[in-house]
């Protein structure tokens, strides 16, 4: 067994759900599969979303909107609506910065502002 699948299995009996994927396309396919047709998706700043593909595979299911405040051209005050709309979506998705041996969760709540206090 993997570090990455012991920590997941840690994290489980934490109560954090999740999977183990052994690559990107993997991981991807897996989310995907998770997203019901119609949803509102907010896109959080993870760049391990933008790196594995995820938001064009998104964009092709039928019906479901992306609440994205990280459009190109768009001003951090006009990013303010789309950040609020996020609060009532369907679904959010974000990664972790990091997680712990006993299966914490490092969370970054900067809201993509770059403030890390």
């Amino acid at each position: 067994m993997s570090r990455c699948q012991e920590d997941h299995r840690t994290a489980g009996k934490k109560g954090n759900g999740g999977s183990y994927a052994a690559s990107a396309a993997e991981a991807r396919a897996e989310i995907i599969a998770m997203i019901p047709k119609g949803s509102k998706v907010y896109r959080c700043g993870s760049m391990t979303a933008v790196y594995m593909d995820l938001w064009p595979e998104i964009a092709k299911i039928p019906g479901v909107e992306i609440i994205d405040p990280f459009r190109p051209g768009l001003s951090f005050e006009d990013s303010i609506e789309p950040r609020r709309q996020g609060l009532l979506a369907d679904l959010m998705i974000t990664s972790t910065n990091a997680i712990t041996l006993d299966g914490n969760w490092s969370i970054s709540t900067d809201w993509g502002t770059g403030y890390r206090p």
